[in-house]
């Protein structure tokens, strides 16, 4: 159907394949469940290209998470009821609502084994990206604040082409920010900043517009969402969540540190920030665990499954290598980390083993 002519061939040999008593309600029934092709059936042989957000707001047929509905005549069970996206953007002035309906799905997975949450937060970018032009709130963006973290702390399962609800999230917070502009997004992401308690879900919205600026990796593609000031005072911010956190110990217990330690770098804590990793890794199997997470990467095959590697050198500035390699081979030893966890440590050891024997010679870890 990639030209007119084949267009028009399709159409009139469909026609022509109808009951002539039924051919303009079937006609009509498919420009309902097609209408990017609508055109075509009222056969003006043109089509309209349709966005998949609409679809998906709409619940159109070409919505995953609708095929039950069109095809089973039943609601599927690993679809986020429309009912519950259309409660929270009619209640975006409530705080509470929103949190609740967001805790109904954080710890939900659909039949896969696939957490809901992703999806639900992707529905809700689909709203604010909609043609309505949806304005957002501040109650909206602070529930999200408050079950950040918890959204950070579900780990990736099902199919690895999903995005993760990590990325979801942030997308959504991303979404809010475009629809108000840098100037009012700004006040509002500081807002939010100021009543936050969760270190680890502050540090990597941080970190995610710190970003946008080119400070700590390059720039991404993205335009930064909010002013230079504004990244200035939610760093103001950011910096003693994260220090009163590690002061009480309570900073240990977050889902990751790759947001966390960059940022409290960034803004000043280095010196800090080192000496709590190396007396943290050397004191705890899963404070070393969450260090090796953020400083392997992650490759997957159907025969070997999952296999992990250091791709780049260690920061030093955050990182004593020797007291990393050091905490590596003690807890290898023990029995604490899981299988994963293992495989883990197990190739951050040797990836800092290299490193070190290379040090001398220069060879370094490419080598």
């Amino acid at each position: 159907m990639s030209t007119d002519e084949n267009r028009k061939a399709f159409v009139n040999e469909l026609q022509e394949k109808l009951p002539s008593e039924r051919r303009e309600q079937v006609l009509r029934l498919l420009a309902v469940l097609f209408p990017s092709k609508s055109k075509l059936f009222e056969g003006k042989y043109t089509s309209l290209q349709e966005a998949n957000s609409e679809v998906v707001r709409r619940r159109g047929i070409g919505y995953e998470a609708g095929y039950d509905t069109y095809f089973a005549l039943h609601p599927s069970p690993d679809a986020i009821p429309k009912t519950i996206i259309d409660e929270m953007m009619a209640n975006l002035g409530d705080e509470e609502a929103l949190v609740s309906a967001f805790e109904l799905f954080v710890c939900k997975n659909n039949r896969q084994g696939e957490p809901m949450i992703g999806q639900l937060l992707q529905e809700l970018q689909f709203r604010f990206q909609s043609r309505d032009h949806v304005a957002p709130t501040q109650a909206m963006l602070d529930s999200i604040f408050r079950v950040g973290e918890p959204i950070l702390r579900i780990k990736r399962t099902g199919r690895m082409i999903l995005t993760s609800p990590r990325s979801e999230v942030s997308y959504l917070v991303a979404q809010l920010l475009r629809n108000w502009g840098a100037e009012e997004g700004g006040k509002h992401l500081n807002a939010a900043f100021e009543k936050s308690k969760s270190p680890a879900f502050s540090a990597d919205i941080f970190v995610a517009r710190a970003h946008e600026f080119g400070v700590m990796k390059p720039a991404s593609q993205s335009p930064p969402l909010i002013g230079v000031e504004d990244l200035r005072a939610l760093g103001e911010k950011l910096l003693p969540l994260i220090e009163e956190a590690a002061e009480d110990g309570t900073l240990a217990n977050a889902p990751f540190f790759w947001a966390i330690l960059p940022a409290w770098k960034y803004l000043g804590g280095v010196h800090k920030a080192r000496c709590w990793v190396s007396a943290g890794v050397d004191r705890s199997s899963e404070f070393l665990a969450k260090i090796a997470t953020g400083s392997v990467g992650e490759s997957m095959s159907s025969d070997s499954g999952h296999a992990y590697t250091i791709n780049e050198q260690p920061n030093e500035d955050l990182y004593d290598l020797k007291v990393l390699l050091a905490a590596c081979r003690k807890h290898l030893s023990g029995t604490d980390l899981d299988e994963d966890e293992r495989n883990k440590v197990s190739a951050m050891r040797h990836g800092l083993e290299k490193i070190i024997t290379d040090e001398t010679t220069g060879g370094g870890l490419a080598s």
